[in-house]
């Protein structure tokens, strides 16, 4: 009993995640745990990123997405196209932010919680994403769910219900609104999609460097168009901002340099990650390496960093 309540109250995920299994989380608190050195670094090293996460990308972009989501008529083409795109990254700063933190305050406790996120946005197609965003979820779903209701083993069109009615599913564990349901009904679609017309396939295609940049700027933005549909704080908000996405606007360079500024050490970071594999193959760089890029961060929070900058986002779920 004490090693149950153990699990359902570990408060580094109990919040936002990693949904932690109880197969993989109960050995831990039967075994002995050891905290060393190389776990104080490992856990160090998380909660340093997971912050630079939140306080400099999210928090900061929300001052680009917010104005535009809460007031859509008063803004108009590039301007709200640049205000999905932030979206993008916020929630994905905000949320795999947590993420980090939650493993590495664990880590410190003698605990090793699953990595949550595998570089979302380097994903070639909609099956690749949802095994690269909110693992943990998507998992779940996919073990109680999808399989549940019968997986592939039926036919196509049964596997097409599946698909759809688990996303669906998905998408109002997040919230009883129109814009969740819409949310859901589209990731569905878009799996669907993607399997009549390539059919299943357990991982990428392995393509060459050109056409892989294609297939990922590609998906980037069925992905942000998701996010579109998230994000919206009504139907009626929508409606508003896919009429006004057609009106000419300047650009607001202010907020592309913004941007640019605030994410270039995340995606320096992610394409390294996406090229080793791992989020602490830092820990085989030379200590001088490691050394510029922890203090890169520090500085980044220092200059940058929101601490009034509000909750998480997946607090509200």
């Amino acid at each position: 009993f004490l090693d149950y309540s153990v699990y359902v109250s570990f408060f580094p995920q109990l919040v936002a995640g990693p949904i932690e299994r109880a197969t993989h989380f109960l050995p831990q608190v039967q075994n002995e745990r050891t905290i060393t050195y190389q776990r104080i670094r490992e856990g160090a090293w998380l909660i340093l990123l997971g912050y630079f996460k939140k306080v400099v990308i999210a928090d900061n972009l929300a001052d680009i997405v917010n104005p535009v989501f809460n007031d859509p008529s008063a803004h108009h083409g590039l301007t709200i196209v640049i205000a999905i795109y932030a979206f993008a990254f916020q929630i994905y700063g905000d949320f795999s932010g947590y993420s980090d933190i939650a493993r590495g305050v664990s880590k410190l406790m003698g605990f090793d919680l699953m990595v949550n996120f595998r570089m979302p946005y380097f994903a070639q197609n909609p099956q690749e994403f949802w095994r690269r965003w909110h693992i943990s979820l998507s998992t779940w779903l996919r073990d109680y769910l999808y399989i549940s209701l019968g997986g592939n083993k039926d036919g196509p069109l049964k596997t097409y219900r599946n698909l759809f009615l688990t996303m669906l599913l998905g998408g109002l564990w997040h919230g009883a609104a129109w814009n969740f349901v819409l949310w859901g009904i589209y990731q569905g679609g878009l799996l669907i999609f993607h399997r009549l017309i390539f059919g299943r396939s357990k991982e990428p295609e392995k393509v060459h460097l050109g056409r892989r940049i294609v297939n990922i700027a590609i998906m980037f933005q069925f992905v942000c168009v998701g996010w579109l549909l998230f994000r919206v704080n009504s139907m009626a908000d929508l409606s508003v901002l896919i009429q006004n996405l057609f009106a000419w606007e300047t650009i607001p360079w202010i907020w592309v340099g913004y941007m640019a500024v605030v994410l270039t050490p995340l995606l320096l970071l992610q394409l390294n990650k996406e090229v080793s594999g791992d989020l602490l193959h830092i820990k085989k760089w030379r200590p001088s390496a490691r050394l510029a890029v922890y203090l890169i961060l520090l500085a980044y929070i220092a200059l940058f960093g929101k601490v009034d900058g509000g909750e998480f986002i997946y607090f509200q779920f």
